[in-house]
């Protein structure tokens, strides 16, 4: 989804349709075999869920708190994801729009999962951001965490890495692999 989100919006404008952006994130390798496992939102949701309970949360499951689709309504019931690829261009407008509304505010659109433990708040969706926050400036497939914390108020601890592509998820897997024959021991 950064991929998808900095291709289709980067900061100074530009970027293509979002059909097309969705495509080549695709092609790429960067979204799951069919794309509407990114962009229903829950890929995101999962990951945040693990965070929340790290976070000390009593998050009961991925569909516990509001998770935004960017999958339109007419195309939910879509048989494959091949079907689906071929009718999403006809859905660009909606996008475009929000681009534009974005632009003209002088900001860019991401979408991003939050969590806030002191308001025991979760949610995953679209958001706009001035162009002068760190997730403006991201690129290509990175990702980035933002804490802010009694220490970190007003200027966040940021971690920003590569977040997808077959090389990082192998490198996530070989992580958790050593992790479990460390603990079999």
């Amino acid at each position: 989804m950064s991929f998808l989100f900095n291709s289709f919006m980067p900061v100074g404008g530009g970027g293509g349709k979002f059909s097309e952006e969705v495509k080549k994130a695709k092609d790429l390798g960067y979204t799951e075999p069919d794309p509407r496992d990114d962009l229903n939102g829950q890929d995101v949701a999962r990951k945040l869920t693990i965070l929340a309970r790290i976070a000390g949360l009593e998050i009961q499951s991925p569909t516990s708190f509001p998770v935004q689709s960017l999958i339109p309504k007419e195309l939910e019931s879509c048989k494959s994801g091949d079907e689906f690829m071929q009718k999403l261009g006809q859905y660009d407008g909606d996008m475009e729009k929000l681009k534009k509304e974005a632009a003209d505010e002088g900001k860019v659109v991401r979408f991003v999962g939050s969590i806030d433990v002191q308001k025991n708040d979760v949610k995953v969706g679209l958001e706009k951001f001035d162009v002068s926050h760190p997730i403006a400036a991201l690129k290509g497939s990175d990702n980035i965490i933002s804490f802010y914390t009694k220490r970190y108020g007003d200027n966040p601890l940021i971690i920003q890495g590569a977040g997808a592509g077959g090389d990082v998820t192998a490198m996530g897997v070989t992580g958790d692999l050593i992790k479990v024959l460390r603990l079999l021991r």
